[in-house]
């Protein structure tokens, strides 16, 4: 006979709560899977975008199916060593039946999937925030495009994504999300926080108001938290930094007058860059020939794009352009 036991505790009527714990919020690393899906071919370039970082995977072998693509843009974003975002990332693939595509009687046309896991908590924010913010931007940005054969009018593969792990749920009614890092706007979804403590019968909540650290040009307040829930209700234009603290009550009816304590810091949001340089001796004069370079920098630290693939190649990190053979007429460098 198969039993299931469980154990409960009941506090003693007159126990004291003991000091509660840091109130921490409810936190989700963002998630996004890219589907790979037809029949590439020679020629295509396959890119993904995080974060203003590019990676892209051009098809050089007949025959080379959208899961070995799948399989080298993961690797790419896995050994990337040295970009802005590097680590920030973890990524797997894995391939799925697309069916016969090419008609020849078999269903051997394997399609890739890209699963791609910030490595850090909710939207914007690292695990542990170092003194500024690492990557570019405020969430998980992700972008995909397939470029054509220079030989084709249209691209034989493609690329679609998604997000498949929610940032912000409801929780006793009220839509919560992670706690932002980025300047707060009228979009940003209320946080809750959680404490628990040793012979508790309730948990009350509050900002410390004498820690309130606005930011240059930031409001005055970041926001109210609701008491007895821990539901933080931001106000739009705040960054600073700030104190939440929670206190526990005993069953003896008194409360703990030690708070947990937890430091929220929000950074401003970085202005646009400035200035766009480049040689312009190093434009092409003529349709591009084989090798021409021109190199593009700015004062401030960014990541590089561009809209139209078709141009060449643009090292989203360092701004390097490698213009296409032959090619000729406008981009716009970003």
């Amino acid at each position: 006979t198969a039993t299931l036991t469980t154990e409960v505790t009941v506090n003693e009527f007159d126990s004291s709560a003991s000091n509660p714990t840091e109130p921490i919020p409810l936190l989700e690393a963002q998630r996004d899977r890219v589907t790979i899906s037809g029949l590439p071919v020679v020629g295509e370039v396959y890119n993904i975008t995080l974060n203003g970082v590019k990676y892209s995977y051009g098809i050089t072998v007949g025959g080379t199916t959208a899961a070995q693509v799948a399989t080298e843009l993961s690797s790419l974003i896995d050994n990337d060593l040295t970009s802005p975002i590097s680590g920030l990332f973890d990524s797997n693939s894995a391939a799925f039946i697309q069916g016969d595509l090419n008609d020849n009687g078999l269903n051997d046309e394997a399609g890739g999937l890209i699963t791609i896991t910030a490595q850090y908590d909710g939207d914007s924010s690292p695990a542990i925030p170092p003194a500024t913010p690492r990557g570019y931007g405020g969430g998980f940005r992700i972008q995909t495009s397939v470029t054509p054969s220079p030989d084709e009018a249209r691209a034989f593969g493609f690329m679609t994504s998604r997000p498949i792990n929610e940032t912000s749920t409801k929780i006793c009614g009220e839509l919560t999300g992670s706690e932002p890092i980025c300047e707060t706007t009228i979009n940003t979804p209320k946080t809750q926080y959680f404490s628990t403590a040793s012979f508790y019968s309730s948990i009350r909540y509050a900002v410390d108001l004498g820690s309130i650290i606005p930011g240059v040009g930031s409001v005055a307040s970041p926001g109210g938290i609701v008491s007895s829930t821990g539901v933080f209700d931001w106000d739009p234009g705040f960054h600073g930094t700030f104190n939440i603290e929670s206190y526990a009550t005993g069953c003896d009816g008194v409360e703990n007058p030690i708070p947990g304590v937890h430091t929220v810091r929000i950074y401003p949001n970085l202005d646009p860059p400035s200035d766009i340089s480049y040689d312009p001796l190093t434009l092409p004069d003529c349709p591009a020939i084989d090798g021409e370079t021109t190199q593009f920098t700015s004062s401030s630290e960014v990541t590089w794009s561009w809209n139209n693939n078709n141009a060449g190649t643009l090292d989203s990190v360092t701004g390097l352009v490698t213009w296409a053979e032959g090619w000729s007429g406008t981009v716009i460098i970003t």
